[in-house]
């Protein structure tokens, strides 16, 4: 279940009617208060020994046969009395042991006005006992004390479930990558891949998606990890962008010494990791060489002074003169138009973009192309390709 982060998505929820569940509870603002925080604590132990769920405060809600559905946004919670920093004090200081990966979402209304949303994870460090010295389990739409044998099962969770499989991406020299990694001590078996229903690999690359996603891994080793190249970081990250920079993934797995399955609901923003630290040493290296770049730039203008003649070219270099021109700039000075060809092996994606004058998609069709041994189709094939490109094509680069 995703996490609402917005009006809108609080909106969704109320528009489509969405039910309380063994998952979900609301509550109305006034239940977020110091008179209520033992309920409060109750509410999320319960969650917490259960399968996980989410809290919901601020709103207003109608009872058909006993269950909740969302009627209406109330007046919201007075953040000025008790906001994030509140409820994190009250969770830590009145749940034992103290719950970890508790998200606390802030959805503002107005001037100290907020709808509060609580997501709890399913704990792998139980059972956790609320201020009454209870243990409580979600059962249906309703928090209830847990008998004995339930908080065993939940003490025998800690001892053997403890998380296994996870999914993460990183941005990296202007590419993204997904990678999946067994942080565990155990070997992970038939480990599959449940992703959102509108997910969709790289568009126009949808035949690289990777099998081992598609079919799942039938053994996935302690601390093996596999990484894929999911395409260049451009596409998913600039504003307007045609593409979605997130998605939901459920993965399910199997210990060895037992036939449960196993559950792990991921959300992934790539743009959570835009300037993150292998990004930033990328950024950083660049930047150690601007001083040398500023040189060359000075001695290009130079030589660009004496050739008034011709059009000046922007390209990936940054520099008066394309990396075409430069490659070409003695068949010029010979008046021979007969220029040399550019191999595309030794090419990235932004001298084909130059070169060809294409736009980023274009360009990174083409290079994946070249740079695909298996080559299953030809270059006319290509989405966009003309008979003015393919003439381009054959007159600069082989």
């Amino acid at each position: 279940m995703n996490i609402p982060k917005t009006i809108e998505d609080i909106e969704k929820n109320i528009e489509m009617k969405v039910p309380e569940s063994l998952h979900l509870d609301y509550k109305a603002s006034p239940a977020f208060s110091p008179e209520k925080k033992d309920e409060i604590c109750k509410d999320v132990s319960a969650f917490a020994n259960s399968d996980g769920g989410m809290l919901i405060y601020g709103i207003r809600e109608e009872k058909v046969n006993k269950i909740g559905y969302p009627a209406s946004i109330d007046d919201g919670i007075d953040t000025s009395k008790f906001g994030k920093e509140w409820i994190d004090q009250v969770l830590t200081s009145n749940i034992r042991p103290v719950l970890s990966g508790v998200e606390i979402v802030e959805i503002k209304l107005a001037e100290n006005r907020s709808v509060m949303v609580i997501h709890v994870p399913k704990s792998f460090r139980g059972p956790h006992q609320s201020p009454d010295k209870k243990y409580y389990k979600r059962r249906n739409v309703v928090s209830e004390p847990m008998e004995h044998y339930e908080i065993e099962d939940v003490r025998n969770r800690r001892q053997i479930f403890t998380p296994l499989v996870t999914m993460n991406a990183y941005l990296s020299e202007r590419k993204v990558y997904l990678f999946i990694e067994n942080i565990g001590e155990e070997v992970a078996h038939n480990v599959k891949f449940h992703f959102s229903n509108d997910f969709s690999w790289y568009k126009g690359q949808e035949e690289r998606f990777p099998n081992a996603l598609k079919n799942g891994i039938k053994f996935l080793a302690p601390n093996k990890r596999i990484t894929f190249f999911v395409g260049a970081m451009f596409p998913f990250l600039r504003d307007n962008s045609e593409y979605d920079s997130f998605f939901d993934v459920s993965i399910t797995y199997q210990y060895q010494q037992s036939e449960r399955e196993i559950r792990e609901d991921i959300h992934i923003d790539l743009k959570d990791y835009l300037y993150s630290e292998m990004e930033s040493d990328y950024l950083k290296r660049i930047s150690e060489h601007l001083s040398d770049l500023k040189e060359i730039t000075h001695a290009i203008g130079k030589i660009n002074d004496s050739l008034k003649n011709i059009e000046r070219i922007s390209g990936a270099t940054g520099l008066n003169l394309s990396i075409s021109s430069l490659t070409n700039l003695w068949k010029i000075l010979r008046d021979d138009d007969s220029f040399k060809h550019i191999k595309f092996e030794k090419c990235d994606m932004d001298i084909i973009q130059e070169v060809l004058d294409v736009d980023f998609d274009t360009a990174y069709k083409i290079y994946y192309h070249y740079h695909d041994n298996r080559k299953e189709t030809s270059i006319e094939e290509i989405s966009g390709m003309t008979g003015e490109l393919l003439e381009k094509i054959k007159k600069h680069m082989k």
